[in-house]
């Protein structure tokens, strides 16, 4: 649970730089503050697929699926 909070908190994060990005007159002064972003990605995505679905619980599975959910829908909300 931890995780996926961290992960989500991180995904509002990337939302809300990208909507700068996009409005910024200046994106390539960004470029570093986005590799960054990207680090951290990978680090979650890592985490994530770390996870031992093995010993999820059903209420483990219905989170997961709820923030991964949720997750999506902010990411696709910037297109």
């Amino acid at each position: 649970k931890d995780t996926l909070d961290a992960y989500e908190a991180f995904i509002d994060e990337y939302v809300k730089f990208m909507q700068n990005y996009d409005e910024s007159d200046d994106p390539l002064a960004m470029m570093d503050d986005y590799l960054k972003m990207l680090e951290k990605y990978e680090k979650f995505q890592s985490e994530i697929d770390q996870m031992n679905e093995d010993n999820m619980t059903t209420e483990d599975w219905a989170y997961y699926i709820e923030v991964l959910t949720r997750c999506n829908q902010k990411i696709a909300s910037l297109s």
